[in-house]
């Protein structure tokens, strides 16, 4: 009697599910990082290729240390003919985020520099920098599911 209970619930659930048109997916975006050790880091610091077009969301730079002079920040998006456009920051917090929406095209380059005091006393000996990009829709792949086949991949889990 219980297995037949058991049957008749999975068979209600897909019903109701069948009932409902709307289903979400989620499109992440893609992290895009690197970091950096020496005994004083200067110029590039992070290089990326964009394999399609998109948006670089936000950013983030941090340091070993809290700077303890200024330090300026240069992020350069440029095409495949050289031209782009070029974002200078300055950065006194050991973390540093900006918000950039920043769209990019298919093969744009990123370029990350650091620019401190070559002769300064406090040089950077480590930083982290990370971007997030997001691949515009039309370069990404869709998959369609029958509710039967995600019940399926459901009742395997």
């Amino acid at each position: 009697m219980e297995a037949r209970i058991k049957k008749l619930e999975v068979s209600v659930d897909r019903l109701r599910r069948r009932a409902v048109k709307v289903s979400t997916g989620f499109i992440t975006p893609y992290p895009i990082s690197m970091a950096k050790s020496g005994s004083n880091i200067q110029g590039e610091i992070l290089t990326y290729m964009f394999p399609c077009a998109g948006v670089i969301s936000k950013g983030a730079i941090k340091f070993g240390e809290k700077p303890k002079g200024n330090i300026e920040i240069g992020i350069e998006i440029t095409d495949v003919i050289g031209s782009g456009t070029a974002i200078k920051m300055s950065a006194d917090k050991q973390l540093n985020v900006v918000d950039i929406n920043l769209k990019v095209k298919e093969f744009d380059c990123l370029k990350v520099y650091l620019y401190s005091d070559p002769n300064t006393d406090h040089p950077v000996t480590r930083v982290w920098a990370t971007f997030l990009w997001k691949p515009t829709m039309s370069d990404i792949e869709a998959k369609s599911f029958l509710i039967d086949e995600l019940d399926k991949i459901r009742e395997v889990e």
